[in-house]
């Protein structure tokens, strides 16, 4: 089974959640506090964040930190051993399609346009070599 860098400091964080050391609502250390202090990379640190954030157990505030999410609503998860379900809402749409090039529109592989259509160019120099 493949590790993670992040595993590090993320299973040290599971653990004070599940012995209650730190509690809900509680102030997870910033990044560059865990990224000194691991010495680990900012995207690994942010990738360890973002997999405690799906396993729900902890939650994002923008511009203040990560947070011990409420464990009264994401118990259920912890005895099925299975994730919580991800909550599909406008704004995770809007994100996905700006995130993704799920918003760009399949072109069909087997478009038929002339080439001339598609690069001029081609037509300009082909009527310049064409004339005697």
């Amino acid at each position: 089974m493949k590790s993670y860098k992040y595993e590090i400091f993320t299973s040290v964080i599971e653990e004070q959640i599940r012995n209650g050391v730190v509690k809900e609502n509680d102030r997870l250390p910033s990044i560059r506090e865990i990224r000194k202090r691991y010495r680990l990379s900012t995207s690994s640190v942010q990738s360890g964040f973002e997999y405690l954030m799906i396993k729900g157990l902890i939650k994002s505030s923008p511009r203040s930190g990560y947070f011990v999410a409420d464990q009264k609503q994401n118990g259920d998860h912890k005895k099925t051993g299975q994730l919580p379900p991800v909550v599909r809402n406008e704004i995770f749409m809007k994100n996905m399609m700006l995130t993704s090039k799920g918003f760009l529109k399949p072109v069909p592989l087997m478009l038929r346009l002339p080439v001339t259509c598609l690069f001029p160019e081609i037509n300009s120099e082909n009527d310049a070599g064409s004339d005697p």
